[in-house]
């Protein structure tokens, strides 16, 4: 039984935005492929590349999704700028991450030279009694790779709780 019901207009508006944001994440995405060569870490660049086509492709599968989820114009516009807002902000972080060739540990590791990790984040691919201190504040970049996942999660999580429970089984 649906908890609350979405003005008629509201379900092709959001949508419509996710459609139109998951196209432009596309675009941009293709755009920036043809920087990956031109920055500090082009192994991070194709990490940006990568997790920008994955956005898009979030943003169309919670297009086909929504005819499925039941929630009031606040949840879903909360919902809706949670999640783009996420994927448009993780774009710009990976980008200046690549840029600068600092990143997450994990990610720093996989790329290799030039690529290093954030001086204050702590290194977790190195044994703990080894590791470096961590130095100074959170650079930028490093806020804007891990706030907008925990956007993304949590818009998706509201719209998970207005799902139709039935077509679950």
């Amino acid at each position: 039984m649906p908890r609350a019901s979405a003005p008629v207009e509201t379900l092709p508006d959001v949508v419509g935005f996710f459609a139109v944001h998951g196209l432009l994440c596309f675009s941009v995405a293709m755009i920036q492929g043809f920087t990956i060569a031109g920055v500090k870490s082009p192994k991070l660049g194709l990490i940006c590349h990568t997790k920008t086509v994955s956005h898009a492709l979030l943003l169309f599968g919670l297009c086909v999704a929504m005819p499925y989820v039941t929630l009031g114009a606040t949840a879903l516009n909360t919902a809706k700028y949670l999640v783009v807002g996420g994927c448009w902000g993780s774009f710009v972080g990976d980008f200046w991450a690549s840029v600068i060739g600092q990143h997450l540990p994990l990610a720093a590791q996989s790329a290799g030279p030039p690529a290093k990790c954030f001086p204050a984040e702590e290194d977790y691919t190195i044994p703990q009694g080894k590791r470096p201190a961590v130095k100074g504040s959170p650079h930028p970049a490093q806020l804007l790779i891990k706030f907008p996942a925990l956007a993304i999660a949590a818009g998706v999580m509201v719209l998970l709780y207005g799902a139709d429970r039935s077509k679950f089984m």
